[in-house]
């Protein structure tokens, strides 16, 4: 599954991680696959349980 990086930037501003969802525009491709995602999030310290919580869902 291909991700877009505006959806990524949309959502990281959403949700309050503003610095992460720049960086997303700056340094994410237009599109990227679940791994790059998750390298993503890594590098700036942010869980898939942290963007579900901040989104009022349960893991």
């Amino acid at each position: 599954m291909a991700y877009a990086r505006q959806w990524l930037a949309d959502l990281l501003g959403r949700i309050g991680y503003t610095q992460a969802a720049d960086d997303a525009l700056r340094k994410m491709p237009e599109e990227f696959d679940l791994k790059q995602l998750e390298e993503f999030g890594d590098w700036h310290g942010i869980s898939r349980d942290e963007v579900t919580d901040a989104m009022g869902g349960s893991p």
